[in-house]
């Protein structure tokens, strides 16, 4: 990496830069893009497009997603560039989600995600999380192997329907182990 960096938690003062990463990263438009596939691009236009005006429209119903205790959104910035973000959103007593990872692709492959993904498994090991999951698209298959590599476990695969589409999604987990203090 360039320069030291640590996630921090996200202020509204980042939202737009979220926003960007989000319209400029999400994966089906990125696949689709990078692979000709029209309906890829679709879905995940589609899904850009809804999320941007129910949980996306604004600084308030974005940061109200993760207004439980347990759930957080962090962001890291490269020069004080916001280039990446990552939240964990509460799903119950012991149990987080993983939502909203991007990176900027100028900055990929220089541990910006993995600095993410590890504030995350911090986060979860304070709260004495026992689990944490996500959900991603089948054809993901560098971001699937990035979770893996970074301890995530495929657990199951299923269908969704998208736009009168059906796309094949896949739920990782990773169980969280309490380090003894």
């Amino acid at each position: 990496m360039d320069s030291p960096v640590a996630p921090r938690e996200a202020t509204e003062g980042d939202f737009e830069a979220i926003v960007q990463l989000f319209r400029k990263h999400e994966i089906l438009c990125t696949l689709g893009h990078e692979q000709g596939n029209d309906d890829w691009s679709r879905m995940g236009q589609a899904y850009v497009e809804h999320t941007l005006q129910t949980e996306m429209s604004s600084w308030e119903t974005c940061s109200g997603r993760f207004a439980s205790a347990g759930s957080k959104l962090w962001v890291i910035e490269d020069f004080g560039k916001v280039v990446g973000c990552v939240g964990a959103v509460e799903l119950g007593p012991g149990s987080l989600e993983l939502v909203r990872m991007y990176v900027d692709a100028s900055c990929r492959r220089r541990g910006f995600g993995r600095l993410l993904v590890q504030a995350l498994l911090d986060h979860a090991v304070a709260l004495g999380a026992s689990e944490i999951q996500l959900t991603t698209p089948q054809v993901n298959s560098v971001g699937i192997r990035f979770y893996q590599e970074m301890g995530f476990f495929l657990r199951r695969s299923f269908p969704v329907e998208v736009d009168g589409l059906t796309l094949e999604l896949v739920e990782l987990a990773q169980v969280v182990e309490v380090k003894p203090t």
